[in-house]
């Protein structure tokens, strides 16, 4: 059971009208977020993670702990929160855990969830297409960011051919190549979330080429800021976001709640 002061002290924390808040986002939100920080009125910092960690769900484990240690633990500035960008994200943010200063995340599958704006839609849109690979801005614009990772990890495209063949050999490197990008065969339906942001520009029709080159079908769909405004206004309603106290960590809940908060350690 979490200790009542500690219920006390993330009491006052949300009902603050205004807070100072660490943030920590992947960067294929960045737009989404840099929006949702000229919105609100609580002071950010706002940091962003390279796409690529996706790749590798350990390392960015890794990596988002070592942030969130960097900033619970510096003697220049104080925050009262550090929020999560980020959602379950292939386990990436499992077993991350608070230190001194309490961690807010979305109860998200991924970013998806958080463009789409709530688990909710994400689980209907899935079930409904269960083959549709999903395009934003951030995605079309850091798609090529990659960091290292186990082959055949299955979590995008990453490495060339050439690349496999200087780490991996020749003898392995066709077989190791192919089955990283097996798992494209499963979509059939590329989609294009608007994320309706006030910028001058819009990727539409290169997810419809890429749809095409792919002999896929192409859809757009609105996106919802909710969630990301939620975020960063610091409106952490328990039934969209996980609050994680001091010394507790993020686990997944293997059900519709998606993540929960267990003794660190």
């Amino acid at each position: 059971m979490i200790q009542q002061e500690g219920l006390s002290e993330l009491t006052r924390l949300i009902e603050a009208r205004t807070k100072k808040i660490a943030v920590i986002a992947c960067e294929v939100l960045c737009r989404e977020v840099c929006y949702a920080v000229l919105n609100t009125k609580n002071i950010i910092h706002p940091v962003f993670m390279t796409k690529g960690l996706h790749d590798n769900p350990e390392k960015m484990r890794l990596e988002l702990q070592k942030e969130i240690d960097r900033i619970s633990f510096s003697s220049s500035v104080k925050y009262q929160a550090i929020v999560l960008v980020y959602g379950l994200c292939s386990n990436g943010t499992m077993g991350v855990s608070a230190r001194n200063i309490p961690i807010i995340i979305p109860k998200a599958h991924d970013c998806i969830t958080l463009f789409l704006g709530s688990k909710e839609r994400y689980s209907r849109e899935f079930s409904r297409n269960p083959g549709t690979y999903y395009f934003t801005t951030g995605w079309v614009e850091r798609g090529g960011e990659t960091v290292d990772r186990p082959p055949a990890s299955g979590y995008g495209l990453g490495k060339s051919y050439e690349e496999y063949v200087e780490k991996y050999g020749e003898e392995n490197a066709k077989y190791l190549f192919e089955l990283e990008r097996s798992w494209f065969t499963r979509y059939n339906r590329a989609v294009y979330i608007d994320m309706k942001l006030p910028i001058p520009f819009t990727y539409e029709e290169d997810v419809r080429r890429e749809a095409e080159s792919r002999n896929w079908s192409y859809s757009k769909i609105d996106g919802d800021m909710r969630l990301i405004l939620s975020a960063i206004n610091g409106s952490w309603n328990p039934k969209d976001f996980l609050i994680v106290p001091p010394g507790y960590s993020i686990q997944p809940s293997y059900d519709e709640e998606i993540l929960k908060v267990e003794p660190a350690g």
